[in-house]
């Protein structure tokens, strides 16, 4: 079948493409030319993802003849009403129709854009395949669900083979639940970060305040189920409530046109949108059970800036286009790259008077996340519960009236001094070897760029390759025999080019083994016990514990884990690195190298 073949068009003149824009098409088309039929863009929330999405749907030329039709996939109603207006001012000879909810497509039209729920039994069926041409996919980091895999199934481009185009497009190219993103993209053709698009003044330049409230920032960080119920608990008691807008009023009020608040649950939604307005601060608040008709005046009135706060529950994370928006409020656990990208994108859109965005950080957010991750189609680690908040929110029938109780009561209110976010994100790049920072799990870091993580079936061990400076990564099952430790080892992956995903890929690997990962977090609850006297035991035999200072189990874990695993490699790998470093004339790098090759198979 011969690859497609594609034109340069004259679009109306009231459209003007941003330079990058263009650049992110032409990659998208040089990679068709080249064969590559399933690709993935990554650019920054505000980077006008849509515009460059709806840009392709002319310039691509179909794969089979005669099939010309165009699929979009969304999984929200506002992202489908913007991709509409879009389609409708670019295109307004063709035919452009919706599948979702209440409204049905014909399955004839030039364009179809779809909620991917909605695509299912009969309403998925009306679609003939061989009419598209291409299929473009919104907020593509949801792919690897199962509703999506359908969808790509029915028309065929479920593998590399695809007989119809696919583009994903969105601002965060990974997932925080483990998944790949392989299912429905064979490459990432074009990635533009946040990072660079405010360095560019595409977007707003944003300032980070930490806030330190009555609610413990531990507990934010923690996967641990008793402490986010701990969290919910702290967040929902009215002193931490009065203290959020008292944050606001201290460095936003007079100064900021739209704040939007994140909130933990549904109630603590509600109790903090009555505190702004107990303060004489007029707040609405939205959810996910906000009727919709409700839901889509008060963001439209908040759009117009009819109100200067809008308190939501888990329903503004992603997909809304609200430019005026100048304050971050984030009063919630933020325990994934992507969730935190998604949430002061919100703030990074340009708007007629607006100079930055000031996220006021409650749950030091910008501590435990990293935000200068790559895109990946491979899966990342740690899970991310996207509704995570609502587990403990209940629905209040309360109306807006309640009591402010004793303001400021035993309040601990206290900020940060003001940063930059590209200063922060400065000093995570400084950091990217730091497996502290990149994992909430207990990774301990043994020497000589050695990684080891104990699990309750054995240990995920990650070694850095000298010679390619790249990383590899190994399960082994320690049993003692006698006065020796034996070891059963098999690879995982080779040639990882950073440690962040080497990381990541270990972690995928212990969620698809369905290990616990409660056991290995950091903040477990077993690791703030008490050592055990097996523990004590085998340190007090090894001389590496003098039975003064009180051990926790998960410190006597680590000594053990770093005895074990890296004693001995670090002394031996630290020799032969030395005689890398200072090789003699019958011994050069490259056997060194080999050496250390050779020593490492052998740990």
């Amino acid at each position: 079948m011969p690859i497609a073949q594609f034109r340069q068009i004259r679009f109306n003149s009231t459209f003007h493409l941003r330079p990058y824009q263009e650049e992110c098409i032409q990659s998208v088309l040089q990679s068709f030319a080249q064969g590559t039929r399933r690709v993935a863009i990554s650019l920054a929330t505000g980077s006008g993802k849509t515009v460059v999405f709806s840009h392709l749907i002319d310039r691509v030329q179909p794969i089979r003849p005669n099939a010309n039709q165009c699929l979009i996939l969304l999984h929200r109603k506002e992202l489908a009403q913007q991709a509409f207006r879009h389609c409708r001012a670019l295109y307004p000879e063709k035919t452009i129709e919706i599948e979702m909810g209440d409204k049905h497509a014909s399955g004839m039209a030039d364009i179809t854009i779809a909620s991917v729920l909605s695509l299912k039994n009969e309403r998925l069926q009306k679609f003939d395949p061989d009419k598209f041409k291409l299929i473009l996919i919104d907020e593509a980091h949801h792919s690897a669900s199962m509703s999506y895999t359908r969808v790509l199934n029915h028309f065929q481009a479920i593998s590399s083979a695809s007989p119809v185009y696919v583009v994903g497009v969105t601002a965060t190219l990974f997932r925080a639940d483990g998944k790949g993103l392989f299912v429905g993209f064979d490459d990432i053709v074009y990635h533009r970060h946040f990072i660079d698009m405010i360095k560019e003044n595409w977007l707003v330049d944003t300032k980070v305040i930490r806030v330190s409230w009555s609610v413990d920032h531990k507990l934010a960080a923690s996967h641990n189920h008793e402490d986010e119920k701990l969290f919910a608990l702290q967040a929902t008691n009215q002193v931490a409530i009065n203290e959020i807008p008292r944050a606001w009023m201290e460095h936003a009020q007079g100064t900021r046109s739209s704040t939007l608040v994140f909130c933990v649950n549904i109630e603590h939604a509600y109790k903090v949108s009555n505190a702004f307005r107990n303060f004489g601060i007029d707040a609405r608040m939205v959810s996910g059970r906000t009727p919709a008709e409700l839901r889509h005046t008060t963001i439209q009135d908040f759009r117009d800036k009819r109100f200067p706060v809008l308190v939501n529950c888990s329903i503004l994370n992603e997909g809304t286009d609200i430019p005026n928006i100048d304050c971050i409020i984030i009063a919630r656990p933020v325990r994934s790259t992507a969730l935190l990208v998604q949430m002061i994108g919100r703030g990074l859109r340009l708007s007629e008077g607006k100079e930055d965005c000031l996220i006021l950080d409650m749950c030091n957010a910008f501590g435990h996340t990293r935000l200068d991750t790559a895109p990946t189609l491979t899966g990342l680690g740690p899970p991310l519960s996207e509704d995570e908040m609502q587990k403990y929110g209940t629905a209040l029938a309360e109306t807006l009236n309640m009591p402010p109780g004793e303001q400021g009561m035993f309040s601990r209110l206290r900020f940060s001094q003001m940063r930059a976010l590209l200063e922060i994100i400065g000093d995570m790049k400084k950091n990217d070897d730091d497996i502290y920072r990149i994992s909430r799990l207990a990774w301990v870091a043994v020497g000589m760029q050695r990684y080891v993580l104990q699990t309750l079936k054995g240990a995920i061990v990650i070694d850095k390759d000298m010679k390619n400076e790249t990383f590899n990564g190994s399960f082994r099952v320690l049993k003692q025999f006698k006065n020796a430790f034996v070891t059963k080892k098999s690879a995982l992956f080779t040639d990882i080019p950073t440690l962040e995903a080497a990381v990541r890929a270990s972690e995928t690997y212990l969620k698809s083994q369905k290990s616990p990962l409660q056991f290995c977090m950091r903040h477990a609850t077993w690791r703030q016990k008490p050592a055990s006297n097996s523990q004590l035991n085998f340190l007090k035999k090894l001389k590496l514990w003098d039975g003064k200072k009180p051990l926790t189990a998960g410190a006597a874990a680590n000594h053990i884990t770093a005895t074990i695993y890296g004693k001995k490699a670090r002394s031996a790998r630290q020799q032969k690195l030395l005689d890398y470093t200072c090789p003699t004339k019958t011994n050069g790098r490259i056997a060194q190298l080999k050496e250390i090759k050779n020593l490492d198979a052998r740990q």
